[in-house]
């Protein structure tokens, strides 16, 4: 009996483990309009591409991630990878907003 009590509190520690491993993963991956360009990085890390312009004096980025980031599968083909999946929009080097176009 005392075995099976062990057994038990242990798979119920793994399991809190596990689901706090989870919730600082999906907590990094949150974008919050603000951020700056670091922040960024630090959450999703480096962008596919970035497109940069410059409009009324104000420096703006598009940011562009692929598929690949955000969604690993192991049965897609190399070209599902290539696809953008998330732009993200920086002015005067913070986050504004972003899309998702999967």
């Amino acid at each position: 009996m005392k075995h099976i009590i062990l057994l038990l509190l242990s798979l119920v520690a793994l399991t809190c483990f596990s689901y706090s491993d989870e919730n600082k993963q999906e907590k990094e991956l949150t974008l919050v309009s603000g951020d700056s360009r670091d922040v960024v990085r630090e959450k999703w890390g480096s962008p596919a591409q970035i497109d940069r312009s410059l409009k009324d004096g104000i420096p703006k980025e598009v940011w562009i991630y692929t598929c690949q980031f955000l969604e690993p599968c192991g049965g897609c083909t190399n070209w599902y990878y290539e696809l953008p999946c998330y732009y993200l929009f920086f002015e005067n080097k913070k986050l504004q907003s972003w899309q998702d176009v999967k």
